[in-house]
């Protein structure tokens, strides 16, 4: 008996700890993804993949996956009379009043409005944040709406309820909205009417008869200065070459929009008929602190909400706390056991960019969610990272395939490489993780990716030839920084199309450092 007695002891004793460690990995799991939520970055470069798309209403994607087509549907019908909404899956935090926090953000998409009509058509469409992801239902969210809200709902005092903040890309002129012409952009804030706008250029008319021009915005808020900008140009094109076509200073975005929000872009038609095309997205937030504290006019919590609030926190920091005190010690035992076994990497000694650990990777890539990429030594993801001082680090997270002596020799090659240069036209490595057996490598992030997928003309962007010839000369800047001008030769010896990567001005950066070599 006393045997079986012992047996049982252990068993359970086994069972709860496997238990305890299941708990405690649940809870770092949410952790992670609260903190991953305070910041969003994303980047769909085509809609080949909507996982993380809501498509509403009257919307398709082109049997390409390039495109994302609004107020149209399979049919190739465009009205009248369609409604879409096009957002992220996500809510994502637009600011936390109790904390004196507020998301900064950067968005840019490449998008086309074509029409058979050069006369008449409607009626554009809008960069929305919006309270909720639910599709308006009636005509009236349509034409002069643009798919934002239903007019006859939202008259007098229900105006309060919008929670809106659009920027309008308008191809109809309403006079009721007192709108300037049939080609403004124009920033909406609970309501059709503009807060402000601007008439565009000849060269920048938004609706074309060409199917295949293209349009590039650039949408950047900054929620210290209260400042909103809108830039266009015709695609393809840099930022820094495009037109500022509407400024506006005074938008106190927490104001008006509720803590947590949904973006993306609604659009509608009326009687008249239009094709609004969205060819790609990017878009990143942020929370900073606002100098001048924010007032928590949204939504105020009652008094029996705050002393809940109350008690609920010192329910859960006792709980935290016990459970972390817990999590220490199976921590100091997984490591004593961990120690004994794997790959043995002497990389602390290495003068090499910041170490990073797998929690925080983890965290930063919303435990490996977005891939960008994969080749042949392993797996890339899309991460972000906010420092100390508010900057925002934008990552691309490289997975070693296998833990391997060949996987263990690139992650070195890189590291001792890669990690002490510096150069314009060289990938940075951030830094880099070995723990629990895996390796990883942390870059700089490359929003336009690698030129390999810009080269040809089935590409959506495929490259010019001005900027082939940029990309051009900024490999061979680098060739000579390595072969000539650094301390000590380096030869890449794997200098292909996919390993040169385009930033964000689309200059060019070569990487991927794992078979390079140094010579004396």
């Amino acid at each position: 008996m006393r045997v079986t007695a012992a047996a049982d002891l252990s068993f359970l004793q086994i069972m709860a700890g496997k238990a305890l460690a299941l708990y405690a990995l649940a809870l770092i799991s949410i952790i992670a993804q609260l903190a991953y939520s305070q910041n969003v970055s994303f980047t769909f470069r085509d809609f080949s993949s909507t996982e993380n798309l809501l498509i509403l209403g009257n919307t398709t994607i082109s049997e390409d996956g390039s495109s994302l087509f609004m107020t149209y549907n399979k049919s190739g019908a465009t009205g009248p009379y369609f409604i879409s909404r096009v957002l992220y899956s996500m809510p994502i935090v637009m600011h936390n009043l109790s904390q004196g926090l507020a998301a900064s953000f950067s968005t840019s998409f490449t998008f086309s409005i074509s029409t058979n009509q050069p006369d008449i058509t409607g009626d554009g469409f809008t960069f929305v944040i919006a309270p909720n992801n639910l599709l308006p239902i009636t005509r009236s969210a349509t034409a002069a709406a643009m798919g934002l809200f239903d007019v006859d709902f939202y008259k007098g005092s229900n105006a309060s309820m919008l929670h809106i903040v659009a920027v309008e890309y308008d191809t109809f002129l309403n006079l009721e909205y007192n709108d300037p012409d049939d080609h403004h952009v124009g920033l909406d804030i609970n309501s059709l009417t503009s807060t402000t706008y601007q008439s565009l250029p000849s060269e920048l008319v938004l609706k074309s008869t060409n199917f295949s021009r293209r349009l590039i915005t650039w949408i950047d808020y900054d929620a210290v200065s209260h400042q909103i900008d809108v830039q266009l140009a015709v695609a393809p094109a840099l930022k820094s070459s495009a037109t500022k076509i509407l400024s506006y200073s005074k938008l106190s975005l927490w104001e008006y929009v509720k803590s947590t929000s949904y973006i993306g872009f609604t659009a509608g038609t009326g009687l008249f008929q239009e094709n609004n095309a969205i060819h790609d997205w990017n878009f990143t937030s942020w929370l900073v602190s606002v100098p001048d504290q924010p007032s928590p006019s949204l939504l105020p919590p009652s008094p029996s909400t705050t002393a809940m609030i109350t008690r609920n926190e010192v329910i859960i920091c006792t709980t935290v706390g016990f459970l972390i005190l817990l999590i220490g010690l199976l921590v100091f035992a997984w490591k004593k056991w961990v120690s004994t076994s794997g790959l043995h990497l002497d990389v602390d000694l290495m003068v090499a960019p910041r170490k990073f650990t797998f929690r925080e990777l983890r965290m930063a890539t919303g435990d490996f969610r977005e891939r960008l990429g994969q080749g042949g030594s392993g797996e890339v993801f899309k991460g972000v990272i906010t420092k100390n001082n508010a900057e925002v680090l934008h990552l691309a997270v490289k997975k070693i395939a296998k833990a391997s002596k060949q996987g263990e020799k690139e992650f070195k090659s890189e590291v001792m490489t890669i990690g002490k240069l510096r150069h314009k036209s060289l990938v940075h490595l951030y830094g880099w993780c070995h723990e629990k057996g895996k390796l990883l490598l942390v870059y700089q992030f490359m929003p336009n990716g690698s030129v390999d997928k810009l080269l040809y003309a089935s590409s959506p962007r495929v490259l010019s030839w001005p900027l082939r010839f940029s990309t051009l000369k900024g490999v061979a800047a680098a060739l000579v920084y390595l072969h000539l001008d650094w301390e000590k030769m380096i030869v890449h010896r794997d200098i292909k199309a996919s390993n040169v990567m385009l930033d964000s001005e689309m200059n060019a950066r070569l990487g991927d450092f794992g078979l390079a070599r140094f010579f004396s």
